[in-house]
């Protein structure tokens, strides 16, 4: 299997290594919070307002910290992805370092 076709393939069909789909962790906590700041306002609109006011200014903590933690627009995303662009680099540069191996042995025969 190809270094492209491997990168296309999940591990996993639920799992993916960056976290992008519905069953990462973060969604479920977020639905959880939602819903106890639903039973709160159900039992109490004051409890209610109070959870959500404190929701909000997490979220709102959460979201500026994920914006000034954010990587460099050319940065990979993750390690993962830092090492599989490593290794294709090397693996190219392989193939190029073979290529012009085989093609300096084959010049003087040829000529």
């Amino acid at each position: 299997m190809s270094l492209a076709q491997s990168e296309r393939l999940p591990l996993h069909p639920v799992f993916h290594p960056d976290g992008d789909t519905i069953f990462d962790p973060k969604w479920f906590v977020i639905g959880f919070a939602l819903s106890a700041v639903a039973l709160l306002a159900n039992y109490d609109w004051r409890f209610g307002a109070a959870a959500g006011v404190l929701l909000a200014a997490v979220a709102a903590i959460w979201l500026a910290l994920s914006i000034w933690l954010a990587p460099e627009r050319n940065a990979p995303r993750s390690e993962r992805e830092a090492m599989f662009k490593r290794f294709a680099r090397l693996a190219r540069n392989r193939r190029e370092a073979k290529q012009r191996e085989l093609g300096a042995k084959r010049g003087p025969e040829a000529g």
